[in-house]
């Protein structure tokens, strides 16, 4: 009976809708990886000397999406084919995405004295997170597996994210990881804006040498991702969902970023002592921060949140397992939901939690006799 009640169980209960839906995958007739086959025909097409981002070149997957990431993520797949032949450079995405994916659920299911808090997070996996084969997924991963490797090291984590960046310009957001190191401030701004520079000094070249592929692909990514599918983020939310004018989203999301960031830092700041649980609280607040979150771009989430959670030993009378549990209880509601409809409202009430907290911590800081709130590590809270 004490198992049904322990971290282990509810970390197992909660990771059962990803493990039916991906074995529900093997029966639908929708193909696995079909992003893999987007980024290996605009690799086929280069070596065909063919357009990347116009007409219709016919490749081995006549299936795969459309592939809208940057020309150096195609010429590395173009030098890849060349060198090894099509069908291994299948294999080798294919083990590498595998293995990432092997890697990040090892971790999540860790019993690592933070499991508990980290269990009601992990009901949000969706099943077809794993069949869709998407590149963001071994990115997310190589960061979060990066972030633990290299935690005492944060500066070898910048060559990584910016790749990243360059090849999927969306995730720049992970340049405010650098802003979560326990560093100095002065040295954390030197290293986002290095890497921030360098992202930018790509895309100057790339407008400047190849203007015409650099509007093509320009409008192709607002085709995809603004208009045909903004995903479960903040371009998701009820209030920007129809809006179109890019101004206007521009704005929005700049008020946004500031809030969230700020509402990470501020936990960062206050409440965290560990490294490593800076950079993991880092990287969810960087998910937060990715406009056109999917399925797919939640694997390395509940780390972080987790850490924050676990950041509180008491609010006000209320103990910490008790929040623990009520979260629980949310995140089960909104994931019975399902579908879209749930990823967004549960990305609404991840975003709530965080300010929340942020808030919290301000605020026992400033009012008198308070003193500092209590904060815990996550093994503290699995004690409780």
């Amino acid at each position: 009976m004490r198992f049904l009640w322990s971290s282990r169980f509810l970390s197992l209960l909660c990771i059962l809708p990803f493990i039916i839906g991906t074995i529900r995958s093997f029966w639908k007739p929708t193909p696995w990886f079909n992003d893999f086959e987007a980024i290996s025909c605009a690799g086929q097409a280069l070596n065909a000397h063919k357009l990347l981002y116009i007409g219709n070149f016919s490749c081995s997957y006549p299936g795969a999406a459309i592939y809208i990431y940057t020309p150096v993520c195609a010429k590395f797949f173009a030098f890849l084919q060349s060198l090894v032949g099509l069908r291994i450079e299948q294999y080798i995405y294919i083990s590498i995405y595998l293995c990432v994916v092997f890697c990040i659920l090892i971790l999540i299911l860790k019993n690592d004295g933070s499991l508990g808090a980290r269990a009601p997070f992990i009901a949000e996996l969706p099943g077809s997170a794993l069949p869709h084969g998407n590149v963001s997924v071994i990115i997310h991963g190589f960061i979060l597996l990066a972030s633990r490797l290299f935690s005492n090291r944060p500066l070898l984590l910048l060559p990584l994210v910016v790749t990243a960046g360059i090849f999927k310009p969306i995730f720049v957001v992970y340049l405010a990881l650098f802003l979560f190191l326990n560093r100095s401030i002065a040295y954390r701004l030197l290293v986002t804006s290095v890497g921030a520079l360098a992202v930018a000094l790509y895309f100057v070249e790339f407008y400047l040498t190849d203007f015409a592929d650099f509007s093509n692909w320009r409008a192709l990514v607002h085709l995809l991702g603004i208009i045909a599918e903004r995903g479960n983020g903040f371009l998701g939310l009820p209030l920007i969902v129809n809006m179109e004018s890019q101004p206007a989203i521009a704005a929005c999301y700049a008020s946004f970023a500031f809030i969230i960031l700020a509402s990470g830092l501020v936990i960062s700041e206050l409440c965290v002592e560990s490294p490593s649980e800076k950079l993991l609280l880092g990287i969810t607040t960087c998910l937060l921060l990715y406009p056109r979150l999917l399925g797919y771009d939640l694997f390395t989430l509940p780390f972080g949140l987790a850490v924050a959670v676990s950041c509180f030993g008491h609010i006000g009378s209320f103990q910490a397992r008790h929040l623990a549990r009520l979260i629980q209880i949310v995140c089960a509601v909104f994931t019975v939901v399902g579908g879209r409809a749930g990823e967004r409202i549960l990305f609404e009430f991840y975003c709530i939690l965080l300010i929340s907290l942020a808030i919290y911590a301000v605020s026992s800081r400033v009012k008198p006799g308070l003193g500092e709130p209590f904060c815990m590590t996550a093994e503290m809270v699995e004690a409780n």
